[in-house]
C-alpha cells in the first residue's frame, strides 16, 4: 500500500495540468489519511474513529468512493502519457 502511494505521489507531480494536480492530490490525500486513521486505530495510537482500510475492510460507499478515486487517478495517468507522446511526435 505504502508503495503505491509513492507511486502515485510522484505521478501527481508529473502532471502538466493544474486541475490534474490539484484532483491528484485530493484524492491521494484521501486514501493516505484513512489509512493513517484505520492504522493508528487499530495500533491503539489513535481513538477508534470507524474509518475503514482503504481497499481493505468492507464499506460499501467507502469502497466505491476509493474505486472511483483510483480510476481518476489511472485517468489523469492516461492523460499525462497521451500528452507527452503527442510532445514527443510533434518534436520529431
Amino acid at each position: 500500500m505504502l508503495f503505491s502511494l509513492r507511486e502515485v505521489l510522484l505521478l501527481r507531480f508529473k502532471v502538466p495540468i493544474f486541475f490534474g494536480l490539484l484532483l491528484g492530490t485530493g484524492i491521494v490525500s484521501m486514501i493516505g489519511i484513512q489509512f493513517v486513521f484505520n492504522i493508528g486505530a487499530v495500533t491503539g495510537c489513535m481513538p477508534i474513529t470507524g474509518v475503514p482500510l482503504p481497499l481493505i475492510s468492507y464499506g460499501g460507499s467507502s469502497m466505491l468512493v476509493c474505486l472511483a478515486g483510483i480510476g481518476i487517478l489511472l485517468s489523469i495517468s492516461r492523460e499525462r502519457n497521451r500528452l507527452r507522446n503527442m510532445k514527443r511526435i510533434s518534436q520529431s
